[in-house]
């Protein structure tokens, strides 16, 4: 969906004798990230000015189904840097469906603080911090900070 864009949801009921219903009236519908997409009682969803992938679950009689929403930014990607494992495979294929440019690699210490916050929930010790580590070794700083 573009931005500022707008999509029907309808839902539609297969019950074990066979028959279907549209229920969509009768559906519950929330957006994991609100800021993303707004949802209307009646399946209605908004997508906002905020590229990313966002979910809107849809309930009905303790069933659950997810429309899944692609808010793209459309600026052209024409380079990524090299993958090093399966996770910068599906990462950077993202931002290239959605087209954000990634970000430039960042230097060490921005690197192991990022880590130590993601990871951790805290800032890393100040003199691990100030150590500098080359790129190479940036995977093995990630198991330490992982067993806090």
């Amino acid at each position: 969906m573009k931005a500022k864009t707008t999509q029907q949801l309808k839902v539609t009921a297969r019950f074990t004798d066979g028959s279907t219903r549209d229920v969509t009236s009768l559906s519950l519908y929330e957006a994991n990230d609100k800021s993303m997409a707004e949802t209307t009682e009646e399946g209605l969803v908004t997508a906002q000015d905020i590229p990313g992938n966002v979910a809107v679950m849809v309930r009905y009689a303790g069933q659950v189904s997810v429309f899944s929403v692609t808010i793209p930014l459309g600026a052209p990607v024409d380079t990524l840097p090299p993958a090093k494992n399966f996770v910068d495979e599906h990462v950077f294929a993202n931002l290239k469906r959605i087209g954000i440019p990634p970000s430039p690699v960042a230097d060490d210490a921005t690197f192991l603080r990022r880590v130590s916050l993601d990871i951790a929930g805290r800032s890393p010790r100040w003199g691990r911090s100030r150590r500098s580590r080359p790129p190479k070794h940036r995977t093995s700083g990630i198991k330490p900070s992982s067993r806090s």
